[in-house]
């Protein structure tokens, strides 16, 4: 018994050692900016909607979308983390630049990844899903769609690295996709774009 004793004594420091290796929680603090962008938007033909954008799905380019995303996972190893995240996404018609961003709010469950690479780089994959709310577009009044708060679903996901700079904290940049598509008053309408992301990950 004396023996297993000692065995447990001196393994105990080494699992614990193990454990250290990886912080239990990490914040990630991200700036995104969407190149590629489109809206589409399907209205009902039997709807109201038809009054603003006719009878038929139309489309249309959209500006450089600019986002801020704070998130936090819980780290279940060196390699996987589940958390939340809420977007900030600020998103603009390519057709009138003069015209206010509209502000899309995407709180989503994400699942990372990251496998080392070389010394302190990892390659990292990220994906989200959650609820959108889009708020009130200020350029539009009245019964037009867009003039009210529309509530629908958001993704994404994006590929790219980071570098360790110690223990606690990490530089990322990646790229990939973004998708929003929000209903009601007889319009299905959908954002999306490629965005390059860039960003700071704290470990605690």
């Amino acid at each position: 018994m004396k023996t297993l004793i000692a065995l447990a004594a001196l393994a105990l420091p080494g699992l614990a050692a193990a454990e250290d290796k990886y912080k239990a929680y990490t914040g990630t603090l991200e700036f995104s900016f969407g190149f590629g962008g489109t809206g589409t938007f399907e209205p009902d033909t039997d709807g109201d909607s038809k009054e603003f954008f006719g009878n038929a799905k139309s489309e249309g380019d959209l500006s450089t979308t600019l986002a801020i995303t704070p998130g936090l996972d819980k780290m279940l190893g060196k390699t996987i983390g589940i958390g939340l995240e809420y977007g900030f996404n600020w998103i603009q018609s390519d057709e009138d630049l003069d015209k206010n961003r509209q502000l899309v709010m995407t709180p989503m469950a994400r699942l990372r990844m990251a496998f080392p690479v070389y010394d302190k780089v990892t390659f990292d994959g990220m994906f989200a899903l959650g609820a959108a709310l889009w708020t009130a577009d200020a350029d539009f009044t009245g019964e037009h769609p867009l003039a009210s708060l529309r509530v629908g679903w958001a993704l994404r996901f994006n590929f790219g690295g980071s570098y360790q700079f110690n223990d606690s904290v990490a530089a990322f940049g990646s790229v990939g996709y973004f998708t929003t598509t929000s209903y009601g008053d007889d319009l299905s309408a959908t954002y999306d774009a490629i965005p390059l992301n860039l960003g700071l990950r704290g470990g605690f």
